[in-house]
């Protein structure tokens, strides 16, 4: 295996998810999420090369939720990912960021309450290996509309 160097994945992540709230402490949520780019320099003999990718990942979780005095809410997550990583490689296959996985997913929230309706969000959530070389995590922040 080559070693990689100058790897870098920092990036802006989207997530889109649907689901189904049981009652205001459990929920089964389905989702995509796409976590930006990533890549790496490898050193060879003849020199350094370059091997770029996307990752994202399609999961389903389990999400319980512990409801805090006045609009805050703490939450938990934990289900199963599908995680892909594509793009360009020059490397032979054990070497390669490309690849998928299916890994475990878990992640942690806060939610604030805006309206019956509406709230933010901030939530952490760890995707596992995306492929054989690759792991993801990401940090985001949005709304939540529900109906």
């Amino acid at each position: 295996s080559v070693p990689l160097k100058d790897k870098d994945g920092r990036d802006t992540t989207f997530k889109l998810y649907g689901g189904y709230r049981f009652d205001e402490r459990f929920s089964l949520e389905a989702g995509y999420a796409r976590l930006g780019t990533l890549g790496a320099t490898a050193g060879l003999a003849g020199g350094d090369v370059r091997q770029e990718g996307r990752g994202q990942s399609l999961y389903a979780v389990g999400a319980a939720r512990l409801l805090m005095n006045g609009p805050f809410a703490l939450s938990g997550r934990l289900g199963i990912a599908r995680n892909k990583v594509s793009g360009s490689n020059l490397l032979s296959a054990a070497d390669s960021l490309q690849g998928s996985r299916t890994s475990a997913v878990w992640g942690l929230g806060a939610e604030y309450k805006l309206s019956d309706k509406l709230s933010l969000t901030a939530d952490y959530d760890n995707y596992g290996k995306l492929s054989d070389r690759v792991k993801a995590s990401s940090f985001t922040v949005g709304l939540r509309s529900s109906f």
